[in-house]
């Protein structure tokens, strides 16, 4: 929609790299299983002094809450089990309204 290259667009590649829609220049070029996410901002990093609770509060178990790991794996809050296991590097994503 109108949204597509909205710096709350966040496009996942294929290669790994992540461009928020205002990063992007060639539509046309956009690979295929390009990923993506409306209404976000980040990439929060999880590192040993900052965890997904110190980063987005009582909200790091929600559905709307968004983890992207190694290699290229999305994931909601709501569907991860043991947050101790996250690794470092983890990228998270929040909801533009939080």
């Amino acid at each position: 929609g109108r949204l597509y290259n909205h710096k709350t667009t966040i496009y996942f590649l294929p290669s790994g790299h992540i461009k928020n829609g205002s990063m992007i220049d060639d539509w046309d070029d956009l690979p295929i299983r390009t990923r993506l996410i409306i209404g976000y901002r980040g990439p929060y990093e999880l590192r040993k002094d900052r965890s997904a609770f110190r980063i987005a509060g009582r909200e790091y178990k929600s559905q709307d809450t968004i983890y992207y790991l190694p290699p290229n794996r999305l994931l909601s809050g709501d569907s991860i089990k043991d947050f101790s296991r996250l690794q470092v590097g983890t990228l998270i994503f929040l909801p533009a309204r939080l």
